[in-house]
């Protein structure tokens, strides 16, 4: 699910993930997996997935809108906050190298 939330950048629900026709189960022995819903939320800034934050529950039916809503607003956070870390980190690195480059012309 989480590949097709990304895809798609938009939330997935499935409140009985063997009604999914994209679950994939990561058991070999599928009588092992006792998720029976799902929701998978892509974190993104200005268009770019940036992770995704998925959370199953052994109790099928349980997701609503409003949780929905909850992970959609921490994902928005999330995905702020890590496209300014990278943007710092970059930042961080062509002061880096500009030094670098000062340094050699000395």
């Amino acid at each position: 699910m989480t590949w097709r939330a990304v895809q798609r950048k938009k939330p997935i629900v499935w409140n009985d993930i063997r009604q999914c026709p994209y679950y994939l189960c990561l058991f070999e022995n599928k009588e092992n997996d006792d998720t029976r819903a799902e929701i998978a939320v892509p974190m993104i800034h200005h268009g770019e997935v940036y992770g995704i934050l998925d959370v199953q529950s052994r109790q099928p039916g349980l997701y609503g809108p409003g949780d929905v809503a909850i992970l959609e607003t921490i994902a928005q956070i999330l995905g702020s906050a890590i496209a300014s870390y990278k943007e710092e980190q970059k930042l961080i690195q062509a002061g880096e190298l500009w030094a670098n480059w000062l340094h050699r012309q000395t």
